[in-house]
């Protein structure tokens, strides 16, 4: 049966760290379609690169500029294009289609506390680059920890999930 809902990219954003995987479907549950993590930071010796966690000899170095997007302390991102074409590498690792179906949520997940949490201006900033890189909905959570595969695709579910919005969690966090 074809999911309803099109396919869900993950994105987990932190300081100096960030996480993309894709979530596939099995009956009414959601789960990690095989497809590995792609994780975005430094290696053992300072070095910023995107890559697998599972397989060290998968590795993409990334243009510093990238790498220092995520790594601001008051800012999520800073430097859109840099930005978008460090995702568009860590999607292709991921597995991604370049030209994804138009009904792929992204469900971008804020896992730090930034100082004044994240501003207008760069949720804005954050859902364009995902509609650059083939959302076509675009869904905001703000938590400490990661979330399950049946987490996600209940946020996705959510009757209050719309583009652009924050998703509360089940446990009154949002």
């Amino acid at each position: 049966m074809p999911n309803p809902f099109g396919n869900v990219v993950y994105i987990q954003i932190r300081r100096r760290w960030v996480s993309i995987r894709l979530l596939g479907w099995s009956g009414r549950l959601g789960e990690w379609s095989g497809v590995p993590e792609v994780v975005f930071g430094q290696d053992g010796k300072g070095r910023e690169h995107a890559y697998l966690p599972d397989d060290p000899r998968a590795t993409t170095t990334i243009r510093p500029r990238a790498f220092i997007a995520f790594a601001h302390p008051r800012v999520v991102l800073d430097g859109f294009d840099d930005t978008v074409a460090a995702l568009r590498i860590m999607l292709k690792l991921a597995g991604v289609p370049a030209q994804m179906v138009a009904r792929t949520t992204y469900l971008l997940h804020i896992r730090d506390e930034w100082f004044g949490g994240v501003s207008d201006v760069e949720r804005r900033a954050l859902i364009e680059m995902a509609k650059w890189l083939g959302a076509g909905r675009v869904l905001f959570v703000d938590s400490p920890t990661e979330l399950s595969p049946p987490e996600v695709l209940a946020l996705v579910r959510s009757p209050q999930a719309q583009t652009g919005s924050s998703v509360p969690l089940a446990g009154g966090v949002s």
